[in-house]
């Protein structure tokens, strides 16, 4: 549309000229109709263009280009006119004019349509195909230049318009995808000073709670410490889980993790998940069970990385049990086919089937009044995620609110006779 309004003013006087220079060899009244018609189809498409600007939503962008196959069709059926209805002459300057003026209003808009290759193709098809058709049926000295230019120009224009339009259709879709990296960026933005805001507000909290505690252990002066003890050694967990998952956040966005996988028994991978979060679960009351269909732990094995295992099962279990007030929190371990599925189940307060996306984004984190009061930056479901596709892991959920949610991460089979003995 910007690059319409010049071509069709240029289109106009053009029109205007062949007008004055081929009246005297026009047929009755045709130079009148012609320019007449010039005249019709710039109002026609000046209003097209007018309401583009000033009411563009009226048609989508589907009919935005039927408009413009429409529009141009017109045009060419106009352009197609002149070589019968105003060339009323053998004299070859005139005709090598008009071949001139025919040509050059064919190509010169090929910038501006060739955005729609329909509309190009009808708007140089018919006054070329029209021009060669006269030329064919008058005889003239070099006759034979005059009727090869036109389906020759015919030829090299539609290859020009294609290679025009395919460089023109990239240069929107790299401009596209840069103007979506930039919002992409600007969105990573403001999350990643949202994060700086909400860590320093957790971070500082559980130090807080820290230093003081420190204090009164300071001045509690040999009294008992059974109460000031429980409250330091839980604001440094705290403090050690925000900072761990910062830094598996950059470890990750900075793709420095390797993974080194190996063999592994089920046993050692459940016995360490179990002594990490028992007192966890026990501090609030809540059951923690591990459950399996195969024979034992002991006769099973497992191929990956034990300590990225490690923490994508700990901040499935560790979340269980912080999300969940009464009931239990279960791990299952099953084999499907050649991997081995762990499930960890709870009976918390559950996601929305909204929310099931959202979870695994960086900050990300479920508001419910519930969980208000929790600490956390929303990192620990989105490292989950990270680590199990950095490894191909399956990682599924399904969740009901008010009744719990069940996550399952399913990692390869190992083989039992490739562990690697530990002196």
């Amino acid at each position: 549309m910007k690059l319409a309004l010049p071509h069709l003013i240029v289109g106009l006087l053009t029109a205007v000229l062949i007008f004055f220079l081929f009246k005297d060899y026009a047929i009755a009244s045709a130079d009148i109709i012609w320019l007449a018609a010039n005249t019709v189809l710039l109002v026609c498409t000046l209003v097209f263009y007018t309401l583009y600007y000033f009411r563009g939503h009226v048609l989508t962008i589907s009919q935005w280009g039927k408009v413009t196959f429409i529009v141009s069709l017109l045009w060419g059926v106009c352009w197609s006119l002149p070589p019968f209805i105003l060339l009323g002459t053998d004299n070859v300057l005139y005709i090598g004019i008009l071949v001139t003026f025919v040509i050059s209003m064919s190509s010169v808009p090929a910038p501006v349509l060739v955005h729609y290759p329909g509309a190009y193709f009808v708007f140089i098809t018919l006054p070329l195909g029209s021009l060669t058709l006269k030329t064919s049926m008058v005889s003239i000295e070099h006759q034979e230049i005059i009727q090869f230019l036109p389906p020759f120009l015919w030829l090299s224009l539609l290859i020009y318009g294609w290679d025009l339009h395919k460089t023109v259709i990239e240069s929107i879709r790299l401009r596209l995808e840069n103007e979506l990296a930039l919002g992409e960026a600007r969105q990573a933005g403001i999350a990643k000073s949202q994060f700086i805001a909400a860590a320093s507000h957790d971070i500082r909290q559980p130090l807080q709670a820290a230093v003081l505690s420190l204090d009164a252990i300071k001045a509690s002066q040999g009294k008992k410490l059974d109460l000031l003890l429980p409250n330091l050694e839980k604001s440094v967990d705290s403090i050690s889980d925000l900072v761990t998952g910062l830094l598996d956040i950059s470890r990750l966005d900075s793709g420095s993790i390797e993974v080194r996988s190996e063999h592994l028994a089920l046993s050692s991978v459940i016995d360490k998940l179990k002594a990490r979060n028992i007192l966890m679960a026990k501090d609030k009351g809540l059951s923690l069970t591990f459950n399996s269909a195969l024979l034992s732990f002991e006769d099973t094995a497992i191929f990956c990385d034990p300590i990225l295992l490690d923490r994508v099962l700990n901040n499935l279990v560790s979340n269980g049990i912080r999300y969940t007030d009464s009931g239990a929190v279960s791990v299952e371990v099953n084999q499907l086919e050649d991997t081995i599925v762990f499930s960890i189940k709870d009976t918390g307060i559950g996601i929305a089937s909204e929310q099931l996306e959202d979870i695994f984004d960086e900050f990300y984190q479920v508001d419910t009044v519930e969980r208000d009061h929790k600490i956390g930056l929303g990192l620990g479901l989105s490292i989950v995620k990270r680590l199990c596709h950095l490894q191909r892991w399956e990682l599924q959920v399904e969740s009901v609110p008010g009744k719990g949610s069940c996550f399952s991460v399913a990692v390869p089979v190992g083989c039992k006779s490739a562990i690697r003995s530990v002196d």
